[in-house]
């Protein structure tokens, strides 16, 4: 064999070596491109066999240690744990922070920048967290130790260790009858206050001891349809959370951990801030607030703790958002769009005002959510990774057999499109983009609907007029108008969004302290068949007729995926099984009645909810989505006959198979898929030796 000049030593002889390169490829989380190019340029130590072809290879794990922490690369792009293959435009913008030297370091990758600013000497991200369930929604304790976060295999309250990255939970909420949400550890890192979906569909909020592993509810009210923990006051003694209230205003307050009592800082309207900070010593709130009633763009305040005073700390045109206080509360950090891409900002704050300008500590940082600030300075920040795109396809309508193979819809924004629909008439398709989504700009919850014309390629783009917006549209039969989800001031839940002028009028709204879901057009554009959840009853097919407001009950059984026949006779819908153990395919009249069983499927093998469901065009076929446990992925899709049968594969299985479609001619079909999977990093030493050293 050859020996490569990086090698320093033999390999142990009891080392297993890794023998393709796709073994090694997965070990340093690279694509093979890239691998081979680092064998030429920079000595990658892999080993060749001499009797066998050019690309058998193998490598020994300690070799590639040792070569990487060794390795001074030139300027080139990162794929950082397989972005280069799955989110190649999120790859390129993390890679774009500075130019970084690479080197492995405690449980995570290590990003060490080369710059030599006074901010920036000696900083380092390190990725603290990454694979399936990871959760951004919690913040890490003060001293770093651990990350307070929610266990999504079973909703629980749980604690990640930092060091090891043990999981543990600390709640037991029995089969999901609830599940915590933002959990914000104490001053102390004794207690750890969340809020829990309980089983009223409403949310309370929630303390846990980690000495007693006791759980207290501390404030729940009827009229609270929300309230989402912050922060705790330096003392322990209070809570600073934001309570969404029933008639639609948004408050600022302090909840009294012992006495439950809230105190109102600051009430708002329909509109809420992204996040709320308060300062170390106690005596302020930052929060971020839209510029206008239809703008996606905030500015950040400053309130004093007493309310007697408010300030506009940061007014910009663009996007800026509060991410945290430095630990010695003399900046307050805020995100900002401004140059173009994210970056993270410093602004000197002294009672209760901004002392001069603005100065950029972090460019081009792919930040999805600010966790929090630990006492030494390090910021755990959340990015998205895989992607999750636009696809089509088509299928034989007589056997089912795939004709061509899935391809993206559009070549454009790669990664940030969602939910494909085809007009009546067949001439175009529409999807919506989130092309305003981090990394370009912080916070941004809007989205675009884009029309495009299957005869030219040509793309035109509709911007709702709504504040928030959802990631799934459904065009009318009419082709006059799309429904998607938002808020804007006359209300929050569905909206018909006219189709040339973008202007949203409230089609269907929600009523704390349930929701609305999975909203299907009737065949006349004139009611809509819908999914509702209310403290009684879960996932209740209804439907409603739009212009009278007449709204009776369809199926009185929970359901998910629901779709509607070409003649609009009939839905299709996924049943839950009692005792979980099951799911099932079921036909309902659309006028109510019984529904017919189509298909049960028995676990491991899953019809997982929410996932692609369709008819064919001809009626006369169902195509559905269906994985298998453990791991949940791919989804195949498959199709059945509508009078009942086997089912029977079509060749297709995607990552999250969904918002499946169906083209008039019987062939053509659209859906989203992929995962957008949520990785947690660490930003160190990049406040300065003043901030760190604290």
């Amino acid at each position: 064999m050859t020996e490569n000049p990086m090698r320093t030593e033999n390999a142990p002889p009891d080392e297993t070596p890794l023998e393709s390169w796709k073994e090694i490829a997965a070990y340093l989380k690279r694509d093979v491109s890239t691998l081979k190019r680092w064998e030429k340029s920079e000595g990658l130590p892999v080993h060749r066999h001499l009797h066998q072809v050019r690309s058998s290879v193998y490598a020994y794990p300690s070799e590639l240690d040792d070569w990487w922490a060794r390795r001074q690369p030139g300027e080139e792009p990162l794929a950082l744990g397989g972005w280069t293959e799955r989110r190649p435009l999120r790859a390129l913008a993390f890679a774009a922070m500075l130019l970084l030297a690479v080197a492995t370091a405690g449980d995570g990758l290590v990003l060490r920048s080369s710059a030599s600013s006074a901010q920036g000497q000696g900083t380092v991200s390190r990725l603290v967290w990454a694979g399936p369930n990871v959760d951004t929604l919690g913040a890490p304790s003060p001293d770093g130790a651990y990350l307070a976060v929610t266990d999504w295999e079973t909703g629980n309250l749980a604690v990640r260790d930092t060091p090891t990255g043990v999981v543990r939970r600390l709640t037991d909420n029995g089969n999901w009858r609830g599940w915590a949400e933002f959990p914000v550890p104490s001053p102390d890192g004794r207690h750890i206050a969340y809020a829990w979906f309980n089983q009223r569909a409403q949310r309370d909020l929630r303390v846990y001891s980690l000495e007693t592993s006791s759980v207290r509810v501390v404030y729940a009210r009827d009229e609270v349809e929300y309230p989402q923990p912050f922060a705790w006051t330096p003392d322990g003694s209070c809570i600073l959370v934001s309570l969404a209230r029933t008639d639609r205003a948004n408050q600022i307050a302090l909840v009294d951990v012992g006495t439950g009592s809230a105190r109102v800082l600051k009430t708002l309207d329909w509109r809420s801030p992204q996040k709320l900070a308060l300062s170390p010593d106690g005596r302020y709130v930052a929060f971020d607030f839209p510029q206008r009633e239809d703008s996606h763009q905030r500015d950040v305040f400053l309130l004093a703790l007493g309310g007697s005073r408010e300030e506009l700390l940061v007014e910009h045109p663009d996007n800026d958002v509060v991410l945290g206080w430095t630990p010695d509360g003399k900046r307050l950090l805020f995100g900002s769009d401004r140059t173009g891409r994210l970056g993270i900002w410093a602004l000197p704050v002294a009672d209760g005002k901004a002392l001069g300008t603005p100065e950029l500590l972090r460019a081009d940082v792919p930040l999805l959510r600010a966790m929090g600030v630990t006492r030494d300075g390090t910021f755990y920040y959340s990015v998205r990774t895989g992607v999750s795109d636009v696809y089509a396809a088509s299928l034989d309508a007589r056997s089912g057999d795939v004709i061509s193979p899935p391809t993206p819809l559009t070549p454009r924004f790669v990664g940030w499109n969602r939910s494909p629909d085809w007009s009546a008439d067949g001439r175009y398709v529409a999807y919506v983009s989130q092309r305003d989504a981090p990394p370009r700009s912080v916070g941004a919850m809007g989205g675009t609907i884009v029309v495009r014309s299957l005869a030219s390629g040509e793309e035109r783009e509709i911007v709702p007029r709504l504040a928030t917006m959802g990631t799934q549209v459904r065009w009318s039969p009419d082709g006059r108008k799309f429904l998607a989800h938002g808020r804007k001031a006359t209300g929050t839940g569905f909206f018909a969004v006219s189709a040339e002028t973008g202007e949203a009028t409230l089609a269907l709204r929600e009523e704390p302290p349930g929701y609305v879901q999975s909203p299907v057009w009737s065949r006349d554009s004139k009611s809509l068949f819908y999914l509702r959840t209310t403290p009684e009853a879960s996932n209740r097919l209804r439907v409603r007729k739009l212009e009278s407001g007449e709204d009776r009950e369809v199926l009185a059984r929970h359901a998910s995926n629901v779709a509607l026949s070409p003649d609009g006779r009939s839905l299709v819908v996924r049943l839950g099984d009692p005792e979980g153990q099951a799911s099932v395919l079921a036909i309902v009249p659309a006028s109510g009645g019984e529904a017919r069983e189509l298909l049960r499927v028995v676990r491991p093998q899953v019809l997982p909810p929410w996932s692609g469901l369709a008819w064919t065009s001809d009626a006369r076929h169902i195509l559905f989505a269906q994985t298998s446990e453990p791991s949940l992925q791919p989804f195949e899709l498959w199709r059945i006959p509508v009078t009942g049968g086997p089912p029977q594969r079509t060749g297709i299985a995607m990552d999250g198979l969904r918002n499946l479609r169906v083209h008039p001619d019987g062939q053509r079909i659209v859906f989203s898929a992929g995962q957008n999977r949520d990785e947690i990093w660490a930003l160190q030493n990049f406040l300065g030796m003043q901030d760190a050293a604290r």
